[in-house]
């Protein structure tokens, strides 16, 4: 690969000679429980975990320090063939969340400071906090309205109103990335529940959000649309639950003809945790595992920095 290319065409050069295989597993996250043993990095364990195609992204393994990052890194570069490092990622619902890491109060009382200029600082902390640990990016902040006082996770938004939600978090993504990525005190911001996670029915967490699409788009929409246009966020994380019907990580509406298509998003969208997974195990979306995924209404690409319609197969109804 050419070094003096622009960055893109030396990404679809590297595209054009991986393997399906080594593409699929760009795109998967693993637990940092399989990288460590206690605090420290375990090479025999990652070697078992990842064998020689690499790793995308590493989820929750919080490092003492970024040595054990550094040690993570050089193994996973050198047991596969393009080289490519690991993305760190951690919560980072309230501050990171790593040892000795500073906490700040929780979302609902930051919100209720109605002060940008104090979310950009706790931002920066944050920011600056996880990426002298080796971590890239965050997962949040919580961008749900909270309406739906049932919710047990309700302290995790900034509040009920979309103007204010939209203005603190804009606030806070912009302190985590700072002014450039390149910067040892910034990481990307990955706000979440892509969309509309937090007014669950009967308030049970991961339960079906059902609003319509008047109230999707006028209330718990902006609020992300805001983040990325004028906090600049570089990562979305999709949620669990099902929207109107259909579920978020397989949402084509959402995640493609909304967020790609509409509001031109250019960065990457994650699945919560085990998303994807609850396509098959919990909202019935597929067969089994590895089956291509389909529903009534669409097919859609789950979840990657490029997502696309795809038609992948149909299943038909009776087997519902």
């Amino acid at each position: 690969m050419d070094p003096s290319l622009s960055a893109d065409a030396r990404v679809q050069d590297l595209l054009s000679r991986m393997s399906l295989e080594e593409k699929v597993r760009q795109m998967d996250l693993y637990r940092g429980e399989h990288f460590k043993t206690g605090s420290a990095f375990s090479p025999g364990k990652t070697a078992k975990a990842i064998d020689s195609l690499g790793v995308g992204a590493i989820h929750d393994i919080y490092p003492p320090t970024a040595g054990m990052i550094d040690s993570l890194q050089k193994f996973v570069i050198a047991h596969n063939r393009w080289r490519i490092p690991a993305m760190i990622m951690c919560e980072m619902l309230h501050g990171y969340s790593g040892k000795g890491a500073t906490t700040f109060p929780m979302n609902i009382g930051l919100g209720a400071t109605w002060d940008r200029e104090l979310m950009k600082k706790v931002g920066r902390a944050i920011g600056s906090e996880a990426r002298a640990h080796g971590v890239d990016y965050g997962f949040g902040p919580v961008l749900g309205l909270g309406r739906e006082p049932r919710w047990g996770r309700i302290a995790e938004t900034f509040g009920e109103d979309t103007y204010l939600d939209g203005e603190i978090g804009t606030a806070m993504i912009q302190g985590m990335e700072g002014d450039s990525l390149s910067s040892d005190r910034s990481i990307v911001a990955g706000p979440k529940h892509f969309a509309a996670y937090s007014e669950p029915q009967a308030g049970a967490n991961c339960s079906p959000v059902l609003l319509g699409k008047r109230t999707v788009l006028q209330d718990f929409l902006p609020v992300f649309k805001k983040v990325i246009d004028n906090g600049n966020a570089l990562g979305v994380m999709c949620a669990y639950s099902e929207l109107d019907g259909i579920p978020c990580a397989a949402n084509k509406w959402l995640l493609t003809d909304v967020l790609r298509n509409e509001w031109n998003f250019k960065g990457l969208v994650i699945s919560d945790l085990g998303a994807v997974r609850y396509l098959q195990s919990s909202t019935m979306l597929l067969n089994r595992p590895k089956m291509p995924y389909t529903r009534r209404y669409q097919q859609a690409s789950i979840c990657s920095s490029t997502i696309t319609p795809t038609s992948c197969g149909k299943t038909p109804l009776s087997s519902w």
